[in-house]
């Protein structure tokens, strides 16, 4: 992995880390309760703030990098299918890298699969939700130089807790040639 990217994940997990310090209903600032009752918090998605700072740590050390196609799934916990796939998107057809994120159970770890059959590798470290006796987690992960087009979408399977909650942003970095993994 590049000297940018290791700095960028480490800004990335210090951010989420610092965050976590201010509370909300014992979540952070970060995070949106997702629960059917208010005195039992069972779930948590990240909210386009984890979209946003994502998109610009990495293109900020990718000269001439902006903004492509996102989307952002969401499951409700008890609630999702086994098979979480985000909704469809345009991408570049060449040129672009594309990060997504896993959050939900830390027992449904399987990466990302995408219907252009990119190579995903996982970008630094999971980070564990405080107070979920780490049963809870985000996971970043990274296509570099990905085959894209129209319909193009990520895929996880929930392999352990298959109706658990799971929460998946999906970006494209484009003109993301400087990228190294």
């Amino acid at each position: 992995m590049s000297a940018n990217l290791r700095q960028t994940s480490g800004v990335f997990v210090h951010y989420l880390r610092e965050h976590e310090k201010t509370q909300v209903f014992g979540r952070s600032d970060m995070s949106l309760l997702v629960s059917q009752e208010p005195a039992k918090p069972i779930a948590r998605a990240p909210t386009a703030a984890m979209l946003a700072l994502s998109c610009a740590l990495l293109a900020r050390f990718a000269s001439g990098s902006t903004l492509g196609s996102h989307t952002l799934l969401a499951h409700e916990d008890g609630n999702g299918p086994a098979v979480a796939t985000t909704a469809p998107i345009t991408t570049a057809a060449n040129g672009s890298s594309l990060i997504a994120f896993s959050a939900g159970y830390t027992d449904n770890d399987q990466p990302p699969t995408d219907s252009r059959s990119n190579t995903w590798v996982q970008l630094g470290d999971a980070v564990f939700y405080r107070g979920y006796n780490d049963e809870f987690n985000v996971k970043a992960y990274l296509a570099l130089h990905a085959a894209g087009g129209a319909a193009h979408s990520v895929t996880i399977t929930k392999d352990h807790v298959p109706a658990g909650e799971i929460t998946i942003p999906f970006i494209e970095i484009r003109q993301s040639g400087v990228l190294q993994s």
